[in-house]
């Protein structure tokens, strides 16, 4: 299936201290369950609940470990492709939102307590350059932002829904 873009922008969903990826997350599943067929909406909650029956998926604060998204891939409809930062480009990002919808991006980084996330956000468009994200940071929201601005992440996952591989 095709998607027209730029896709209407995702739920602004503002994070808790360390869990932007549960609050990407939900935002990007509601903006999915719009034009996705099967696709649910799963809250912050249930995510984080899901997470946390797992040892090891979450750090103590919260924040997703490399361990985790093993877990999201397996039970969360996010099918991940793993990307270097240099890899990541304004056509690579345009041509998987054409094809599967909204985009679930997670930048991996070295914490102090291990491999975790060091940010998510929801992609809804690129061109020319620039995507067009919901950052849940608080008071980012919905904003603009040069595609190489994650270029230093160690490593990018680009997470689409599954169910947009099944069409």
């Amino acid at each position: 299936m095709t998607y027209s873009i730029p896709l209407n922008d995702p739920p602004e969903i503002e994070q808790e201290a360390h869990q932007c990826w549960s609050a990407a997350y939900e935002s990007w599943t509601t903006a999915c369950s719009r034009i996705i067929r099967g696709a649910q909406a799963v809250s912050e909650e249930a995510i984080e609940a899901e997470m946390a029956r797992y040892p090891g998926a979450l750090t103590e604060e919260g924040s997703a470990t490399l361990g985790g998204v093993g877990l999201l891939e397996h039970f969360g409809n996010v099918h991940f492709e793993p990307v270097s930062g240099a890899a990541l480009s304004t056509d690579m990002l345009a041509a998987r939102l054409r094809q599967y919808g909204y985009i679930y991006m997670l930048f991996w980084a070295r914490g102090r307590t291990g491999d975790v996330f060091s940010h998510a956000v929801v992609v809804s468009h690129a061109h020319g350059g620039r995507m067009r994200v919901m950052d849940p940071g608080r008071g980012r929201g919905l904003m603009m932002r040069p595609t190489d601005y994650y270029r230093n992440a160690l490593a990018i996952f680009v997470g689409t829904h599954a169910r947009a591989h099944e069409t």
